[in-house]
């Protein structure tokens, strides 16, 4: 959890380390040694100064700036020579619940933008609300929140025809009816009112539904059509050239394979005819652990693909690409890029999978000819440094109006340094409180372990390590307290704005009479 780590930054700062076990905690004293401060004092940072990968000078000097991590300076650089497209994705217009899905989203993609934006730059103000709404996202920020309140409408409107979809989707439809809600109304009216509307279209047996894993909604569906068409066309005018796909997600990998393939046998570069394999690939739940997940697939004669483990029997490392020049359904024959062949049961090494796109992770290492990046906004500058530097000739970097709003928004977000979006950037308040609430038992629990401990040695006072961990874990409390606080979600926090902002606050009571 993050904030556990902010808590182990908080601990060590204070001269100790914090070692948990279970839901209890131990300290130990814990001070640098003349070794490791010597070699940090020598080393400091490293530098990047030799390119062997790129041919062309401003691209070997844009290699540089990644290294460097210069990262929205080096995209910026391929960006003013046209390698970067932003494209415009269409939104539904008869799918109220997508649209509804893309809304909360993007606004709050938005916010978390500009409330992040604002404490950057200003970080002594105390006035929230006016750095919000004097970004210059604010207005963009509004309108996708009025379109989230119209799908919310929508819904509710055509609940026969969206209930089984909400269902499939796992969406809570109290959440949905609490967009409209009279949000200068008490808590307890708004909940109240909220479940009204939900029994009403007879979804309250919805109530607390949990969203299925894999099930985000669907945001760059224009740009990967835009993305493999490019590539495609690539392909065909310069079939000796290696060239690859790449993107964050696995699930974006498969749409691009998908689309690739479609394409490569329209155009007679693969065989039409497919056999399916039960290949396994290890994939990350929502709390980071790594599962080994059968999924069938189909490939044909010409296809190129990826191993995703190391296999020393074949010579094959994990990532290493080749074309199938044979198959059948006991036997695959690859040819790897060294020129060499090496034939494989399927049922006896599993661990392959379509190759003409990759994630990020996976091309580490592989150099090729010419690459295609899909962006996404949960990219990270280190992955930005991997993405935009496999490439000998160019790269092509393709992003959607619904990760990157302002074109200048890619750069920008693809720089950040490793900050990962959970679970959480997305709940509403109500499941989000619930979260935190659990969290924050152990939290508790730890904290008083540890302050009182440090009060006992001596280390520090109970009251100073409070507030040099609050700072930490960015939490206000009152000093007759140490409880932690309920932590309020940003849209939550948006609402706010909104009331103190009414010439963007659409007035909705009661809602029923709305519908």
């Amino acid at each position: 959890m993050e904030r556990f780590g902010k808590l182990l930054g908080a601990v060590q700062h204070l001269g100790v380390k914090l070692i948990v076990v279970g839901d209890g905690a131990q300290l130990q004293p814990v001070e640098a040694g003349p070794a490791f401060r010597l070699v940090t004092e020598r080393l400091g940072k490293s530098e990047l100064n030799t390119v062997l990968r790129q041919k062309e000078e401003w691209q070997k000097e844009a290699t540089v700036l990644f290294g460097k991590q210069q990262t929205a300076e080096a995209i910026q650089a391929y960006a003013d020579k046209g390698y970067v497209h932003i494209v415009e994705e269409k939104l539904p217009d008869s799918n109220p619940v997508k649209l509804y899905e893309i809304s909360h989203r993007v606004s709050s993609l938005i916010y978390r933008e500009m409330a992040k934006e604002g404490s950057q730059e200003n970080p002594e103000s105390s006035n929230h609300y006016s750095l919000i709404t004097n970004h210059q996202d604010f207005e963009r920020y509004a309108y996708w929140k009025g379109i989230k309140k119209k799908a919310a409408r929508s819904i509710f409107e055509n609940a026969e025809t969206t209930r089984p979809i909400l269902e499939e989707r796992g969406i809570d439809p109290l959440n949905i009816a609490l967009v409209l809600a009279d949000k200068f109304q008490p808590q307890d009216i708004q909940q109240e009112e909220a479940r009204d509307l939900v029994k009403s279209c007879q979804m309250d047996h919805l109530i607390r539904i949990q969203k299925p894993a894999g099930k985000g909604v669907e945001v760059r569906e224009q740009a990967k059509e835009e993305l493999v068409q490019s590539w495609h066309r690539e392909f065909q005018e310069e079939p000796n050239k290696s060239s690859m796909m790449m993107a964050y997600s696995n699930r974006d990998v498969n749409d691009l394979n998908r689309l690739a393939r479609s394409l490569l046998k329209e155009s007679g570069h693969i065989s039409k005819e497919d056999f399916t394999y039960t290949i396994k690939k290890e994939v990350d739940d929502d709390f980071g652990k790594k599962h080994m997940h059968p999924e069938e697939k189909a490939f044909s004669k010409g296809d190129q693909i990826v191993f995703t483990r190391n296999n020393y029997g074949l010579g094959v490392k994990n990532g290493t690409i080749g074309i199938i020049t044979e198959l059948n359904h006991q036997k695959v024959q690859v040819k790897l890029d060294e020129e060499k062949t090496i034939s494989f049961a399927p049922k006896l090494n599993p661990y392959f999978d379509q190759g003409w796109a990759v994630t990020i992770h996976k091309s580490q290492g592989t150099t090729i000819d010419k690459a295609h990046v899909l962006a996404s906004y949960e990219m990270t500058q280190n992955l930005a440094y991997v993405a935009m530097t496999r490439h000998r000739e160019d790269v092509k970097v393709y992003g959607s109006s619904l990760d990157f709003w302002r074109a200048e928004k890619l750069p920008e977000v693809l720089s950040k340094s490793g900050e990962k979006l959970s679970a959480a950037d997305y709940l509403d308040a109500h499941s989000l409180n619930k979260l935190m609430e659990r969290e924050d038992k152990l939290l508790t629990k730890i904290f008083d372990r540890i302050s009182n401990e440090l009060e006992a040695i001596g280390a520090v006072s109970k009251k100073a390590f409070w507030q040099v961990a609050d700072n930490f874990l960015g939490i206000q409390r009152t000093q007759e307290s140490i409880t932690l606080s309920q932590s309020i979600r940003e849209e939550t926090r948006a609402e706010e704005i909104f009331k103190l902002k009414p010439n963007v606050h659409e007035k909705i009571s009661p809602i029923l009479s709305a519908i």
